[in-house]
């Protein structure tokens, strides 16, 4: 069977692509979007071949009614299309000439996150806990590297150069629609957090994606990982930033 509608979740890390994810995979109509083109990524889910077999990919992981769809990073889309471009069927198209040919039926879903402070923390905390997302059943995805006793480190210069790089990763996917015309449905990661299931039906709907009579799941089964230490972080950012910004004449720019 070939696919009949295709799609990419554009996002960049914590700005919640596992959480829209979840609805749309527990809806059992809308592929099962994952981090396909990251090599570890496809040995965990069993999807143990190479990253151009892309054909392979949409029809072993598409959902019955022939939708696929995929997540992926700023940098794993350049890594993809530079990979791509080294066959001589791509060589002379454009990165979304290649995407719309490649993927039948293509929509885009571009995913962001307004509070970039609370997003680079989020991150901040994952890298140093190997935890990327629980399950409301207790799994983690990752591996946890922090027993209870650990105590996490707030590193001021690390949270601010990863909120400039996911300001950077959003301007370059912005980028990249505008250049090449491209239409999108874009969310907005606390929009998504108070109206889920709406924003879900109204994806599956702006996919045309035929939806059953009979009620579909598509609630997510991730817990917020966001919780006391993650407010004090940002209050203390906000302090430190704040700070900064008071006496930065007299030092040399932070680098992001």
């Amino acid at each position: 069977m070939n696919p009949t509608i295709c799609y990419l979740i554009c996002c960049t890390q914590r700005c919640g692509s596992n959480f829209i994810a979840s609805g749309l995979i527990n809806s059992k109509i809308a592929g099962n979007p994952n981090e396909f083109f990251v090599d570890h990524v496809r040995k965990v889910l069993g999807v143990d071949y190479d990253m151009l077999e892309i054909n392979r990919l949409i029809t072993e992981t598409m959902t019955p009614n022939g939708v696929f769809g995929v997540r992926i990073m700023w940098r794993t889309f350049l890594e993809l299309i530079d990979k791509l471009q080294q066959d001589s069927r791509y060589k002379e198209m454009s990165a979304a000439k290649i995407m719309s040919t490649i993927f039948p039926n293509l929509h885009y879903i571009y995913l962001t996150r307004k509070d970039k402070v609370r997003q680079a923390i989020s991150y901040s905390k994952a890298r140093q806990t190997n935890e990327y997302y629980q399950t409301i059943d207790g799994k983690t995805v990752g591996h946890p590297t922090r027993t209870p006793t650990d105590k996490l480190k707030f590193r001021f210069k690390e949270i601010h150069r990863y909120a400039n790089n996911f300001f950077k990763q959003d301007e370059n996917w912005r980028q990249y629609f505008r250049d090449n015309d491209v239409n999108t449905f874009s969310v907005i990661y606390e929009n998504l957090v108070e109206k889920y299931e709406q924003t879900i039906i109204e994806l599956l709907k702006y996919m045309k994606i035929e939806i059953p009579d009979e009620k579909i799941q598509i609630q997510s089964h991730l817990v917020k990982q966001a919780d006391s230490i993650s407010d004090k972080w940002v209050r203390k950012y906000h302090r430190r930033a704040k700070l900064y910004n008071s006496i930065k004449p007299l030092l040399k720019p932070l680098k992001p």
